[in-house]
């Protein structure tokens, strides 16, 4: 027990913090990109580019799908508004 019955938490939490007087302390290790393991391997936190690589590509190919959709959806009028409007820039 601390002061005045607050009762001190001095285990280590799941990343290395430590919590005194139910406040979080930065004592051991910090969360940095290199500690946490993520989708099976760790990412090496020296300008990583898989994930922003895989976010770009995933967010093109959507794009591309809805197009398809609107292109049969609105027909010649979508293809005319194509035309007009570029695509992200």
């Amino acid at each position: 027990m601390g002061p005045a019955g607050v009762r001190q938490h001095n285990e280590a939490g799941p990343l290395g913090m430590k919590r005194v007087n139910g406040v979080k302390d930065a004592v051991g290790r910090a969360a940095r990109c290199a500690d946490l393991p993520i989708a099976g391997y760790r990412c090496s936190g020296r300008g990583d580019l898989r994930y922003p690589g895989a976010a770009t590509w995933l967010f093109h190919r959507q794009v591309l799908r809805e197009e398809e959709y609107l292109k049969r959806h609105y027909g010649r009028a979508y293809e005319q508004y194509c035309r007009l409007v570029r695509r992200y820039f």
